[in-house]
């Protein structure tokens, strides 16, 4: 029968062979490494790769114990920022009855593929990564299981430009062994080279709640922030001393974006009583900032309504991978909008397909889901018209015939139908 860690109750001597479990991983507490002042040392082993890439500290003073880590943690970051080299500090965890800590090994040992990952390792240094993959593909097969040579097969990969082979690699690897920095270090990299914004931005966050004042991930996901018109996001970001070139653009471009919301509210305001002075107010705002989804899609709102259709996909276009998740099928929408308004129904109906498969991966059409003849956006809410969507997917439908795609048949079926006399 397994035994857990209890750090309110077991004795010092009890730790070895116990186990933990941090993040989903399971660990067995190994032999007793050290002890110093404030800490006891063990050595753990993931128990589903079988490797010991950790050192588990316990902070023998359990009432100031997170204290003491946050301490130890801010001290060591503070330092590496300045330019000193320092060891990785550890990862504070909560759980077992008390707070420990999870330091990676200096010297991490791989079982019965020591010699071979110490072969793979070399190789890396000398950048020759075919020897790398000759020598990690057997020991992967070996053990499905062992992260090492999963990282190193991810390093190898983005080395060659394979960013989403690198990002399997180490998916498979993270989910064996969440609590490695270098394996998600990888990971963001390659996530951020591929363009994958979304994913990078979840992985970061991940990744600062693991280790919240390693700020050496700070400058990549200050670029990718930036590159999503979020320059807020990375304004409460830490940055070496090195790297103040990038925390004077954040500064810069936070503050334009500032000022074009401040002009788009401001024009929200003036629609009703002085409308081409709301129009004026969001092309400066478009101007000062464009890169802000909720200014750029209030520009192309805009432009639609003031028959440019081509100018606002050429606006909403960029903004589709920036937009969140959640939001990305109402983007697409309004663009099938816009390229019907050109007469190009069948790419419009192709966009609403799109739309529509997305959708029905979650089950049915919902009428709450379906993309809207918006007026207006702000943050996550849509100001629409309420049936304009509708008798504007009808329509397309009535000018394709038989060369309507079935998911527009769906598509018109779901929307509510307007009240008698609705026509705009």
């Amino acid at each position: 029968m397994t035994r857990y860690l209890d750090l309110g109750a077991d004795d010092p001597e009890e730790y070895e062979g116990s186990h933990v479990v941090v993040d989903g991983a399971e660990y067995r507490i190994g032999p007793w490494v050290g002890e110093g002042g404030e800490r006891i040392v063990h050595g753990l082993t993931n128990v589903r790769s079988g490797l010991s890439l950790h050192l588990l500290k316990i902070i023998k003073n359990q009432e100031q114990a997170e204290e003491v880590s946050r301490n130890t943690a801010a001290n060591q970051s503070k330092l590496r920022d300045l330019g000193f080299p320092t060891v990785p500090e550890a990862m504070l965890v909560r759980g077992h009855g008390g707070v420990f800590e999870l330091e990676e090994a200096a010297s991490p040992e791989h079982g019965p593929y020591g010699r071979v990952m110490k072969e793979a390792w070399e190789a890396v240094g000398r950048d020759d990564w075919e020897q790398v993959e000759a020598l990690c593909v057997p020991v992967l097969a070996a053990n499905d299981a062992h992260v090492t040579a999963m990282h190193l097969l991810a390093m190898a990969a983005e080395a060659r430009g394979d960013l989403m082979r690198a990002i399997r690699y180490e998916s498979d690897a993270i989910a064996v062994e969440p609590n490695m920095r270098p394996f998600r270090v990888i990971w963001l990299r390659s996530a951020a080279a591929a363009g994958l914004v979304h994913g990078f931005t979840a992985g970061f966050a991940h990744f600062r709640s693991k280790w919240p004042v390693d700020n050496r991930q700070n400058a990549l996901a200050a670029e990718v922030y930036l590159f999503m018109g979020r320059p807020d996001h990375a304004a409460g970001l830490s940055f070496r001393e090195d790297e103040q070139e990038i925390a004077r653009r954040v500064a810069a471009e936070d503050e334009r974006r500032r000022q074009a919301h401040a002009l788009t509210a401001e024009a929200y305001r003036a629609r009703a009583a002085d409308p081409h002075r709301a129009v004026e107010l969001m092309r400066a705002a478009y101007r000062t900032y464009p890169k802000d989804v909720e200014v750029a899609y209030n520009w192309a709102l805009e432009l639609i309504r003031h028959g440019e259709p081509a100018q606002a996909h050429d606006v909403l276009a960029p903004l589709v991978q920036m937009i969140e998740p959640g939001n990305q099928n109402q983007c697409l929408g309004t663009l099938a909008f816009t390229r019907a308004l050109q007469g190009d129904d069948e790419p419009a109906a192709g966009l609403l397909a799109l739309v529509v498969d997305r959708l029905e991966e979650h089950g049915p059409l919902r009428t709450a889901d379906l993309p809207l003849w918006a007026e207006w956006i702000q943050g996550d809410m849509v100001l629409a018209h309420r049936y304009r969507a509708s008798i504007f997917v009808n329509d397309l439908l009535t000018r394709l015939g038989p060369r309507a795609p079935a998911q527009l048949h769906r598509l018109a079926a779901a929307y509510e139908p307007p009240p008698a006399g609705e026509t705009h």
